[in-house]
């Protein structure tokens, strides 16, 4: 039997080194210090997002319930005074029994705008049985919009005469 003796290489340790993991280290630093503030804004948008497809989607389930039911329904903020804290549709302002849907508070920092004439101290929008816009004690229609907004990012709710909800960006269409 013979032997075959080869020469001993000298093996390193399986492993990294300590300038390769620092070489690693700052090279995710540097990417994460890119990717970050970007990813932030994408956050931010699809917080507004979110909440202008709950308020547009609470515009229209209000319109319809008025127009299903002949009578008045009633789009209120949940705490009677900020929309960011929250609304409900309801067939009377009244009794809290009579509440079809109800949206909790938006996400903190956001702010939601609303814009209506005439008296836009009151912040009621009230669908009447043929799908027009009135507010609270009165039957004369009512036109405007919510400003949606957080940081850079935001968009605008119309509510047009015929009492019709449309979403746009304020940043990409102009009038909006």
């Amino acid at each position: 039997m013979r032997f075959l003796l080869l020469p001993l290489k000298s093996r390193r340790a399986a492993g990294f080194s300590l300038v390769e993991l620092m070489v690693v280290l700052a090279i995710a630093t540097i990417l994460m210090t890119i990717a970050i503030p970007s990813f932030k804004t994408f956050i931010d948008r699809q917080k507004v997002l979110t909440v202008a497809a709950d308020l547009y989607a609470s515009v229209s389930l209000t319109r319809s319930e008025a127009i299903r039911r002949g009578a008045r329904v009633y789009l209120l903020p949940k705490d009677g005074a900020a929309w960011s804290n929250g609304w409900v549709v309801q067939t009377d302002p009244a009794d809290p029994k009579t509440i079809v849907y109800s949206r909790d508070g938006a996400p903190t920092q956001l702010q939601i705008t609303p814009s209506f004439s005439p008296n836009n101290s009151d912040l009621s929008l009230v669908y009447d049985g043929t799908g027009r816009t009135s507010s609270k004690g009165s039957v004369v229609a009512r036109s405007g919009f919510w400003n949606i907004k957080i940081g850079n990012e935001q968009r605008n709710l119309i509510i047009n005469l015929l009492g019709r909800p449309y979403l746009c960006d304020p940043a990409k269409t102009s009038p909006c």
